[in-house]
């Protein structure tokens, strides 16, 4: 099985996707970065604590 990376399927999808189904497509990915965003802080911030009581 061949490995994307996640350029190529966003390529793919856009390619395979209707233009009306376009703008669902954007939503979904902005409420995805959001929470990777969140949640790349929240590990931030946690090693911040830890690094701090050492």
């Amino acid at each position: 099985m061949q490995k994307f990376n996640a350029n190529q399927l966003d390529r793919q999808l856009r390619q395979a996707l209707p233009e009306d189904l376009q703008p669902m497509l954007n939503s979904y990915q902005d409420v995805l970065y959001a929470q990777q965003e969140s949640e790349l802080e929240a590990m931030f911030l946690s090693a911040l604590a830890l690094a701090k009581s050492l």
